[in-house]
């Protein structure tokens, strides 16, 4: 058996998101997601429901009184708050593993997946297209998901990896070298075999090269392009492969960053934001 069909074989042999976390991250795609609705969602699954409440009740949010509800607790916490807890919640097996393969420690995809999202939520306000920042929000934690499945088959060392890396190519030729494929592609079989939304997949399999996605979800793609760079900015990275991607600079003609300025304050604001959402994490 080949290092690919080993690798497709694990993306096999992953449980499923739960029925309640993929109808949520559909749900992203619309303009506006209600509490209500979010709530009516959560309530199916007792354990997304005990996670959520038992975040909206910690020290970190300091309720007046003890939250019961789970709607409140949605309204309380806020969309963007209340997915990132879901998602994290249901994908914690997966990201907060070490990247061994990439040298990065214990917790580090999920930092750089969730500073990434935050990123592209504030990145949506520039977007040249009408992006939902629910959508923006999703798509930037689920980015990465290929990392955490082709990590254990790219056992090679950190010298290995610089004799391996060309200066004019970055880090998945490094990947498609050792491998034979790379994360973006292998998290895009993820995200199908999940059946999650069309725009969600075309992230996934096309983040690190958006001018190859599909015409008509490149707005989101260069989105999520530039978010990742922004999280990398601010020092979330997954190890040896941090800052080792080519940024592609047409990002310009589907985000309107108006000065350099702009960049330089979502970076402070995602950290901001950032310490706070790590916390509950």
């Amino acid at each position: 058996m080949s290092i690919i069909d080993e690798i497709l074989e694990k993306v096999k042999q992953l449980p499923p998101l739960s029925n309640s976390a993929a109808e949520l991250v559909k749900m992203a795609d619309k303009d506006e997601i209600s509490a209500g609705a979010m709530a009516a969602v959560i309530e199916k699954d007792p354990d997304l429901a005990s996670q959520v409440l038992r975040v909206a009740n910690s020290a970190a949010f300091h309720p007046v009184s003890p939250i019961s509800s789970i709607q409140f607790a949605v309204s309380f916490l806020g969309n963007r708050t209340t997915m990132g807890i879901i998602m994290g919640f249901c994908l914690s097996g997966m990201y907060k593993k070490p990247l061994e393969g990439y040298l990065a420690p214990e917790g580090a995809l999920w930092r750089y997946s969730l500073a990434t999202a935050i990123a592209a939520r504030f990145l949506a306000k520039y977007a040249r297209a009408d992006i939902s920042p629910e959508l923006a929000y999703t798509a930037g934690l689920l980015h990465p998901i290929g990392k955490s499945v082709i990590s254990e088959f790219l056992s090679i060392s950190e010298t290995e990896i610089t004799e391996l890396q060309n200066p004019e190519e970055d880090f998945t030729s490094v990947e498609r070298s050792t491998l034979g494929t790379d994360h973006c592609k292998i998290g895009k079989a993820i995200a199908q075999s999940w059946n999650l939304p069309e725009d969600i997949c075309q992230v996934i399999g096309f983040y690190n090269t958006p001018a190859a996605a599909d015409e008509k979800y490149k707005p989101l793609v260069y989105l999520v392009h530039l978010a990742s760079f922004v999280a990398m900015m601010g020092g979330k990275g997954t190890g040896v492969d941090a800052l080792q991607y080519t940024l592609d600079e047409d990002y310009d003609n589907y985000i309107a960053l108006n000065t350099a300025h702009d960049l330089e304050r979502i970076v402070i604001n995602v950290q901001q934001e950032f310490e706070i959402m790590v916390s509950i994490s």
